[in-house]
């Protein structure tokens, strides 16, 4: 009985005593699971710190490159405005930008040298009323300036006593805030003008030369008319004279030869006359008097031009070689004439 009781005890004892072994065990396994959930909660922060730390170094390695890059560019910038208005300012056409109101906003030195005015006094200033003549200018057209404006015209001014041609060109170009303008361009074409000028004069005495070249043969030609008479010859010439003239539909001629006289159609008195003789064998036989109907421009103190009385000149001494030619024609006409005859009368 004892022995049994004593067995009961023991035996609760180890069940006691293996009850709280798994009890202590159970504890330091909620120990274990909380410092490996601390430890992974612990992990998972610095992997996320470290994560951000990345993050960050990336972005501000993005940043920092970006910075760079937008430095690049805005130097480059600068100097590209520097460029570009370095070459407006040497440019050789002078070049202004305007807003609709006809404000200079920009201007480059060739302009004040076109515009004869300093820099201050054309940047924020309207422009200078002569660029704004003509009833076509942009400007004086309501809402002219507009997409497209492509407008050109030359204008003549004075630069101290001189004279200079300007070409002056329109296009649309809009201000910074985005408002109508436009750009101007300014050339200086007055050594082309003088050139064209020039090309023109030359073209006209050209076309004077050929008037005068052309007379004298058609007053050649006269003597190879069949059987023409004086009076012949001096009604064609009257004919033919005024078209070696340089103002042809308002010349008169006047033909003395030998104490006759021939007039054109047109013929009347007046003060703006030029004379050349006609001279056959150095002797004088006559005249031919050319003269205009109206007063002309005045060229060398005179109403003729050198090279008209040149042209006068030779026609009389032309038609002295004519009158002469069909004179010794008619007498060997008559020569021929009496030959025949009496060579008839002997047969």
């Amino acid at each position: 009985m004892q022995l049994s009781v004593s067995i009961s005890i023991l035996f609760a004892e180890d069940l006691l005593q293996i009850h709280s072994m798994h009890l202590v065990y159970n504890e330091d396994f909620l120990v274990i699971a909380l410092v490996i959930m601390h430890l992974l909660v612990f992990s998972l922060i610095i992997l996320l710190n470290h994560w951000r730390a990345q993050n960050k170094r990336k972005y501000v390695n993005l940043l920092e490159r970006f910075l760079v890059d937008t430095e690049k560019k805005n130097l480059a910038i600068q100097k590209s405005e520097k460029k570009c208005q370095l070459l407006i300012d040497h440019l050789t056409e002078g070049f202004l930008l305007v807003n609709d109101k006809g404000v200079v906003l920009l201007s480059n030195a060739r302009s004040s040298i076109f515009l004869g005015l300093p820099p201050e006094k054309i940047i924020h200033q309207p422009l200078p009323a002569w660029l704004l003549s003509g009833s076509k200018n942009p400007m004086t057209l309501s809402g002219n300036i507009r997409k497209g404006l492509n407008f050109s015209d030359q204008l003549q001014v004075m630069h101290g006593d001189k004279t200079r041609w300007i070409r002056v060109k329109w296009s649309y170009h809009p201000t910074e805030q985005g408002e109508p303008g436009a750009a101007i361009v300014l050339t200086d074409i007055t050594d082309r003008v003088e050139c064209e000028e020039k090309i023109q004069q030359l073209t006209i005495e050209s076309n004077e030369k050929n008037k005068q070249i052309n007379c004298l043969f058609d007053i050649s030609d006269i003597s190879g008319v069949p059987n023409i008479t004086f009076e012949g010859i001096f009604e064609r010439s009257l004919e033919i004279i005024p078209n070696g003239l340089k103002f042809t539909h308002d010349a008169w001629v006047e033909i003395v030869f030998e104490g006759r006289r021939f007039v054109s159609k047109n013929f009347r008195e007046t003060p703006w006359n030029f004379i050349a003789p006609i001279k056959i064998r150095k002797k004088k036989l006559g005249h031919i008097r050319v003269g205009y109907l109206e007063e002309k421009p005045k060229t060398m103190r005179d109403a003729f031009h050198l090279n008209e009385k040149l042209l006068v000149k030779n026609i009389a001494e032309k038609l002295a070689q004519v009158i002469e030619l069909v004179n010794m024609e008619n007498k060997l006409r008559e020569c021929t004439e009496k030959l025949q005859s009496s060579t008839t009368k002997k047969k």
